[in-house]
């Protein structure tokens, strides 16, 4: 019981990150040179379905800019034990009921690379952008493993 208290306080803090998000970004000195090829770096912290991820943005021109980042799902595992009960029939025997314990081991999370480019088709008049990109890393995201026997 103890465990699962645990497991529950985790959940419950990832849950309150997930609706929080952390940038940071540094205004250039002249409004006029906003926009340029690589002028400035935004830095970005934030958690949700992705896991934990942390990005890095810069402008290459008024209209895109690229960022590339890195998302960590955590790794949460579990252990359980089921009963189960195999119903079958053979040439030989007839029906035959075979009821057994399974061990279950399942592991969820995973951790991949991203890079996106943002446009913004109004430029610097507005904060409407469409992004494309690609990610690549880990390709499981639910892992389950299961043995019957002593």
């Amino acid at each position: 019981m103890k465990n699962l208290s645990l497991k529950t306080l985790a959940l419950g803090i990832l849950a309150l990150f997930a609706v929080t998000t952390i940038s940071a970004q540094e205004e250039p000195a002249k409004k006029k040179n906003k926009f340029g090829l690589a002028n400035r770096v935004g830095v970005g912290v934030g958690y949700g379905t992705e896991g934990l991820g942390f990005d890095v943005a810069i402008p290459l021109t008024q209209y895109v800019q690229v960022r590339a980042g890195l998302n960590i799902f955590p790794n949460i595992k579990f252990h359980e034990n089921i009963d189960v009960e195999y119903v079958g029939e053979t040439q030989i025997a007839g029906e035959q009921t075979i009821e057994d314990k399974v061990r279950l081991d399942a592991k969820f999370g995973r951790t991949y690379a991203d890079l996106k480019f943002d446009v913004y088709p109004f430029g610097n008049r507005g904060n409407f952008f469409v992004t494309a990109g690609l990610s690549f890393g880990g390709s499981d995201l639910l892992s389950i493993k299961g043995h019957s026997g002593p």
